[in-house]
């Protein structure tokens, strides 16, 4: 095959994927409906994020062959959210965190809702990209999202920097589920 001409390079790139173009959104969060759209707004950066494929090795006859073992996902996601002035961000996943176990009890909901029919403290999150002029190319579910790691705020009185929170979610899996030909 002879090296592609500029012309068809640029005809198949067209624009590259950028980093700013993606929205989290947590449509179920459990700490209430009005929690939804801060989460969104206020997402200032995540990765989308990977799977391992283990290997099975088999010798045989002085050989080793390898195949494909299971899926595993890594469970991780950190999500850093710009907080504003009001604290909307510390105030929800402190809230879901409540949800997920009381402070002073350890008491907490079932993760997907008990069988009295509760709402459970995990939530399914979407994770979408998109291009340039605003199209989705790819979109993600996260099943079983829930905040697992709130860590602590730098405040600073000689300065006045963004506040931001990264926060740690757990996700059960996650699978594409839509965008260009999905």
């Amino acid at each position: 095959m002879p090296v592609p001409q500029l012309g068809r390079v640029m005809s198949v790139i067209k624009d590259p994927m950028v980093s700013d173009h993606f929205t989290l959104e947590i449509p179920m969060v459990p700490t209430g409906a009005g929690d939804v759209e801060p989460l969104m707004i206020h997402c200032q950066s995540t990765v989308k994020p990977g799977v391992t494929v283990d290997e099975v090795l088999v010798a045989l006859f002085g050989h080793t062959f390898v195949y494909a073992g299971r899926k595993v996902f890594n469970h991780d996601l950190n999500v850093t959210f710009v907080e504003n002035a009001r604290g909307t961000i510390m105030r929800t996943i402190e809230k879901w965190d409540e949800l997920i176990r009381g402070s002073q009890t350890q008491h907490g909901r079932f993760k997907n809702g008990g069988s009295g029919g509760g709402n459970g403290y995990a939530a399914d999150g979407k994770l979408k990209i998109y291009d340039n002029p605003g199209d989705l190319v790819l979109e993600y579910t996260l099943y079983n999202m829930w905040p697992a790691n709130l860590p602590e705020a730098a405040l600073d009185g000689t300065a006045s920097n963004l506040i931001t929170h990264s926060v740690g979610f757990k996700f059960d899996w996650y699978d594409r589920t839509g965008g260009y030909s999905s």
